[in-house]
């Protein structure tokens, strides 16, 4: 590989997750404003546990079918 240690590629996933949480959040169409406002904080301050708790809880939204 690269030389990378394992750990820099751990971060760099995890960045990569975070980055697209706060993306997917702010395109997020089942969304109210409201809400894309409170999940984007809630992503940005607590960082990768808000991701994941979005990734479980906020997109869900997403994939019901009307």
């Amino acid at each position: 590989m690269l030389g990378l240690h394992p750990f820099t590629i751990v971060i760099f996933l995890t960045t990569a997750f975070w980055l697209w949480m706060m993306v997917d959040c702010i395109l997020n169409k089942s969304l109210r404003d409201t809400e894309k406002v409170l999940w984007f904080l809630l992503i940005f301050f607590t960082q990768i546990a808000g991701a994941i708790i979005y990734f479980i809880i906020g997109r869900t939204k997403r994939n019901i079918v009307h």
